[in-house]
C-alpha cells in the first residue's frame, strides 16, 4: 500500500515539474519572426528638431519588416498590399527590439547614424495584419543549406573568397540558413562539382552527416557561348540540390560593368544575389504554403507515448511550440502513461512528421493523427 502511495507522489511531483519545464505558448521563441542583425544608416541632416537614434530605430523597424515579409509571402503578391500601410506605426507588432551596435559619423550634412538591432515581431499580430490585406504567407522555414561556390572553370571557390560571403550575407537577409564547407582535406576528397552534376547519392548523405544540411546549393557564373571564361558571365546560376535528390535551376543575368575581367566574381553585385534569392525563396513559399489545406486550418492529433519520461516530453512540447506553422497546441490529456495534443499546422501532415524526424522525434502517421514514442 505504501509503494502505491510512494508512486502516486512521485507522480504528482513529476507533473508539477512538467508545468515548469514546458513555458506557455506565447513565450516561446519564434526564429521566423526573429530579425537579427539588421544594419540601416541614417543619413545626416541638419534638422536639429528630429531625434536621430529614434529615427534610425525606425528605420530599422521598417528593414526588419521587409526582410519579415521576404521570408513569408511571394513577391508578386506583396507589391500594391503592403501591410505596413494599414499601420500607423509598426510598434503593434513588435515584441522586442534590442540596440546592438550604434555609430554616428560626423558629415559636411550632419552626423550620420549606424545602427544594428535584433527585432521579435509578435507572431498573432503580424498574422492578423496579412490576413487583413489578404496575404496568404509561408511558415515553413527553409532546410539548412551548403554552399559548393564554382569559379567558373570546374573548381570550388576558397572558402571565404568574395562570392561565397556575398551569397551568405544575402542570403541572411532572406531568411537562409547557408553554410560553406570547411575545406579541410575531407572536403577536398569528398566535395566535388562533378560529383554534384553526376548525381552522387553519397554526396548528399555526406552532406548531411557532416553538416546537418537538408539542402545543397551550387552556384556557377555561366559564360555566353563562343566567349572564353575570362570575359564576363552571362548569368548567375544557382542549381538547388533537396535531401532526395530533386533539382531546380535559377538563372539572373549578370550585370555589365566587368567586360573582359580576369576574375569572374568581380561581376557579382548583391543585388544580383537578391534577386536570385528571391526566385529561391518564392519557389520555396509557393510549393509549402497551404499544401492543399486551409492555412492553420487542419487540426491533427499528436499522441506522445512517454513512459513517464517527462522531461523529454517537456523538451518535446518546448520544441513543437517552437516549431513554425504550429499553431493553436493544446494539451488535451496528460496521464502516468502518454500525453494527448491537439494543434493546427500549415502543411501536410507527412511535412510535420520529417519536422520531428529532424529534430530526433520519431512519429508513426496514420490519418490525423502522430504517435510518437519516446525511447
Amino acid at each position: 500500500m505504501g509503494s502505491k502511495h510512494g508512486i502516486g507522489r512521485r507522480l504528482i511531483l513529476w507533473l508539477a515539474l512538467l508545468l515548469v519545464l514546458i513555458p506557455a505558448t506565447g513565450e516561446a521563441d519564434e526564429a521566423l519572426y526573429r530579425l537579427e542583425g539588421v544594419g540601416v544608416v541614417l543619413p545626416g541632416s541638419r534638422d536639429e528638431s528630429q531625434d536621430a537614434r529614434l529615427a534610425a530605430m525606425e528605420l530599422a523597424k521598417k528593414e526588419a519588416f521587409q526582410r519579415l515579409l521576404r521570408r513569408m509571402c511571394l513577391a508578386d503578391e506583396r507589391r500594391g498590399r503592403d501591410p505596413a500601410v494599414q499601420l500607423k506605426g509598426l510598434d503593434p507588432l513588435i515584441q522586442r527590439l534590442v540596440v546592438r551596435a550604434e555609430k554616428r559619423i560626423p558629415t559636411v550634412a550632419g552626423s550620420e547614424v549606424h545602427l544594428v538591432a535584433d527585432i521579435t515581431f509578435d507572431r498573432q499580430a503580424v498574422r492578423g495584419v496579412l490576413e487583413q490585406v489578404g496575404l496568404v504567407c509561408n511558415e515553413i522555414p527553409y532546410p539548412k543549406t551548403l554552399l559548393l561556390f564554382g569559379r567558373g572553370d570546374g573548381r570550388l571557390a576558397d572558402p571565404g573568397s568574395p562570392g561565397i560571403q556575398m551569397l551568405v550575407t544575402a542570403g541572411h537577409a532572406y531568411g537562409f540558413q547557408v553554410g560553406e564547407p570547411l575545406g579541410d582535406m575531407d572536403d577536398m576528397i569528398n566535395l566535388s562539382l562533378e560529383k554534384v552534376v553526376n548525381g552522387d547519392a553519397g554526396l548528399l548523405e555526406w552532406v548531411q552527416r557532416r553538416y546537418q544540411a537538408g539542402h545543397l546549393w551550387v552556384v556557377e557564373l555561366e559564360s555566353v557561348p563562343g566567349r572564353s571564361r575570362d570575359q564576363r558571365p552571362a548569368a548567375l546560376s544557382l542549381v538547388e540540390v533537396k535531401s532526395n535528390g530533386e533539382r531546380r535551376r535559377f538563372q539572373v543575368q549578370a550585370s555589365g560593368g566587368c567586360e573582359g575581367s580576369s576574375d569572374p566574381q568581380a561581376c557579382l553585385t548583391g543585388a544580383m544575389f537578391g534577386r536570385t534569392l528571391q526566385l529561391v525563396m518564392d519557389q520555396w513559399i509557393g510549393q509549402h504554403r497551404q499544401q492543399q489545406q486551409p492555412a492553420y486550418g487542419g487540426g491533427l492529433t499528436l499522441r506522445v507515448d512517454h513512459g513517464l519520461r517527462l522531461p523529454r516530453y517537456a523538451a518535446l512540447e518546448q520544441e513543437l511550440r517552437k516549431l513554425n506553422g504550429v499553431s493553436n497546441l493544446r494539451v488535451v490529456t496528460l496521464t502516468a502513461r502518454e500525453a494527448v495534443l491537439t494543434l493546427d499546422y500549415q502543411g501536410r501532415h507527412e511535412q510535420l512528421q520529417e519536422a520531428l524526424a529532424g529534430l530526433g522525434w520519431r512519429g508513426d502517421l496514420t490519418p490525423g493523427e502522430i504517435v510518437v514514442r519516446l525511447p
